[in-house]
């Protein structure tokens, strides 16, 4: 993002501010997109719940985070440097069919600069870096772009330890030092990697007393029970129920993103809910929701999660661009063959009183040769759903199942 706009972001704080918990901040606004940009979103929520979806069935683990929208931009910009079928697969893959590369550029250009300046109140950071090896000759155009439209720093630099423990250190520094490692070695085939880190920390609209909350049980998959750090407060919040789900959205500082938690009916198996889950399943969700007086029952939980992502967008159709025989990324360089050796995403989510915080690394390695009573309660004591969205657009930033809560 440019000085400009920033310095245009920090002078309309001034501009419009409302009253929460007592302290002025700026009013929520909506993302202005093109009819087009909308339909983006709506691409793009698909391939999240089908990464989501894909994920549930690879994962064997009760917990896991994966930030859909890290990973599109990861891909986004390795996208540039693809064609042919290779373009077509990805392009596919992340669910913008029916677009160009330009389109999608744009769009992604314009999501990480309204995102930015929606809400100083809430802390979220988004940035984009391609790490060279400097023996290797790359296409100008492809450099060009990604500097345009992902603001993408790029280093060239030998690699070598130095450059092993400068990528780590980025990623450190982008998120806060919530995922301070995403490399363990350079291999000598390596020839570049691109990264998308995303940070979020939002504070709740409507805090946690810490006094009310108590060690409570907490229901397993299995049958078995766990002891948990229970949080508890009667509140209105936006509020959905049927026969199959109970859905809360719980807001961060103006209201511009927001955390929703979707807990399955007694009897309802997790992942028949996830298997069917879908962007207009969401969508209507969203739309039911209705300020509702709520007792609120929600575990502390705080995650860390690793996931090789290789398998999982081979499951959704993206496979040649894993294939060292058949990538065609040709925009990067075209004299050597290329192909994708590395696609991995850590994540981080936190969960108390206060608030939420999380953070995503994705790394693209470019290689050679995811009837209501009068008094409704809702406890999350067993296995639920969580989403972090920006309120307007509905865009998923991160989502993830608890199915054994950890408080550390």
């Amino acid at each position: 993002m440019k000085k400009e706009t920033f310095l245009l972001c920090a002078l309309l704080l001034f501009a419009c501010e409302q009253q929460v918990d007592g302290d002025k901040i700026k009013a929520r606004e909506d993302i202005d997109l093109t009819r087009s940009q909308e339909v983006l979103v709506e691409k793009g929520n698909t391939f999240a719940f089908r990464l989501l979806g894909q994920v549930n069935l690879e994962e064997s683990k009760e917990n896991f985070c994966i930030s859909p929208f890290s990973v599109s931009q990861a891909l986004s910009m390795t996208l540039n440097g693809a064609a042919g079928n290779t373009a077509t697969e990805m392009i596919s893959a992340l669910g913008f069919e029916g677009y160009t590369q330009s389109e999608i550029n744009a769009y992604q250009q314009k999501m990480n600069q309204a995102l930015l300046s929606l809400d100083p109140s809430t802390n979220i950071g988004i940035a984009n870096s391609i790490w060279i090896r400097e023996d290797f000759a790359v296409r100008k155009e492809f450099v060009d772009t990604n500097t345009y439209y992902f603001d993408a720093e790029v280093q060239n630099l030998p690699f070598d330890a130095a450059a092993l423990n400068a990528i780590n250190n980025w990623c450190d520094v982008k998120t806060k030092g919530r995922i301070d490692k995403i490399l363990d070695d350079i291999d000598p085939d390596d020839i570049m990697f691109l990264l998308n880190a995303l940070y979020f920390k939002g504070s709740w609209v409507h805090k946690f007393d810490k006094t009310k909350t108590e060690e409570a049980d907490f229901y397993l998959a299995g049958g078995e029970k766990t002891k948990v750090n229970m949080m508890y407060q009667k509140a209105e919040f936006p509020y959905y129920e049927d026969e199959t789900v109970q859905v809360v959205e719980l807001p961060f500082g103006n209201e511009a993103f927001s955390m929703v938690f979707v807990l399955p009916r007694q009897g309802v198996d997790m992942d028949a809910l996830i298997e069917t889950l879908d962007a207009p399943c969401w969508a209507n969700w969203l739309h039911r929701l209705r300020e509702t007086e709520l007792n609120l029952k929600l575990p502390r939980f705080n995650l860390e999660y690793e996931k090789e992502l290789i398998p999982t967008m081979s499951a959704l159709g993206m496979t040649s661009a894993f294939d060292p025989q058949r990538a065609d990324f040709s925009l990067i360089n075209a004299d050597q063959d290329l192909y994708i050796g590395l696609l991995k995403q850590k994540t981080f989510v936190k969960v108390d009183e206060e608030g939420a915080e999380a953070a995503a690394v994705t790394i693209v390695g470019i290689k050679l040769t995811s009837a209501p009573l009068d008094e409704i309660h809702m406890t999350l004591d067993r296995p639920f759903l969580f989403v972090i969205k920006e309120k307007s657009t509905s865009c998923v930033l991160f989502m993830g199942r608890i199915g054994n809560p950890q408080d550390k």
